[in-house]
């Protein structure tokens, strides 16, 4: 349903590829819009940062655009499966 590149991700179906992040790395994640609407990325369950361009709720990726997030899990971040979707406040 998508298709990784190097730093890059672009979902064209209902769910995206998996991404394994490694704690106390920063993590740059590519993200270019394929939809129709203004879209964002969010990610259930990662203890980051809600400002920035890591899970800014209200940051919007209008269509054809792309935007880069980054994340940095913290040293003490468990292990374990999370999910991530797009998200445009608002409209969700």
């Amino acid at each position: 349903p998508g298709d990784v590149q190097p730093g890059g991700l672009e979902v064209r179906g209902l769910a995206g590829p998996s991404l394994r992040l490694r704690r106390g790395v920063r993590h740059g994640l590519f993200v270019r819009n394929a939809a129709g609407e203004p879209t964002n990325f969010h990610a259930h369950g990662l203890h980051v940062a809600g400002h920035g361009n890591a899970d800014d709720v209200m940051r919007t990726v209008r269509p054809g655009d792309a935007a880069v997030y980054n994340y940095t899990l913290p040293r003490h971040h468990m292990g374990g499966t999370f999910f991530y979707h797009a998200h445009r406040h608002g409209s969700v």
